[in-house]
Formats: C-alpha cells, structure tokens, sequence
C-alpha cells in the first residue's frame, strides 16, 4: 500500500464515514456499524476512486430514499445494525445481501459496474426489513 493509499482510507476512516453516520443518524435516528476491509482495498486506488461515491454516499442515499416516512425509519432503525464492504478484482463477486441486521456489499470496486447498485441495494433492504 503506497501513501496515496494511506491517505485515503484515513480520509474515509476520519471524515468520511463519520460524516455519513451523521447524515444517516439524521435521516433514521440511527448509525450504523461500518466494517470495511480495508485490506481488500489497500493496493487497488481505482477502488478506492470508486468506493467513496459508488459505497459510502449510494448507502447514505439508499437510507434516504427508505426512509421518507415513519415506516421506513422504524424500520431501518429496528433492523440495520452493521454494514460490510470488501473489494474483489473479479466483477463475478459482486453481492449485495441483508441477513441478522447486517447488510454485506461486495464488489470490484475499482471497476466499472463491478459494484452493487442503489436499486439493488433498496431492493435488498426493503425486502428484508
């Protein structure tokens, strides 16, 4: 892992993803427990180009758009616990799954369209909360 590396996912780890909890937490009066492997990450910056926008901020967006009304909040309040991300090199690993609280995204982030999408996402929460 080169510096660039290291100061990115310091960046996600300080201001990032703290910054999406807040804006989850006013959304749903909840934060989630985020557990990135940031091994997985560590020697791919396309992924890390990619993660940002295409992980954190599409989850961020998926809450907001399941939790416009009372429902949705209680919902995702009651039943999303802990988030996990890992990165693959191969686009055949990607996955999105909810089960016990815990939504899991896989993805070859670094790749174009080798990532969950948000309607994959929402369609995966929704069914399950």
């Amino acid at each position: 892992m080169g510096l660039k590396e290291k100061r990115r996912i310091h960046r996600f780890k300080t201001e990032v993803l703290p910054d999406v909890n807040n804006q989850i937490r006013d959304l749903c009066g909840m934060e989630p427990e985020w557990d990135v492997d940031w091994d997985s990450f560590a020697a791919d910056l396309n992924a890390l180009d990619y993660v940002e926008n295409q992980g954190f901020y599409r989850v961020r967006d998926v809450i907001r758009n399941i939790c416009y009304d009372d429902i949705g909040k209680e919902g995702v309040r009651e039943g999303l616990k802990k988030i996990v991300m890992k990165n693959f090199a191969d686009e055949k690993d990607k996955n999105v799954k909810f089960e016990d609280g815990i939504l899991t995204l896989h993805g070859a982030w670094g790749a174009s369209w080798g990532y969950p999408s948000e309607s994959d996402i929402q369609n995966t929460l929704e069914d399950s909360l």
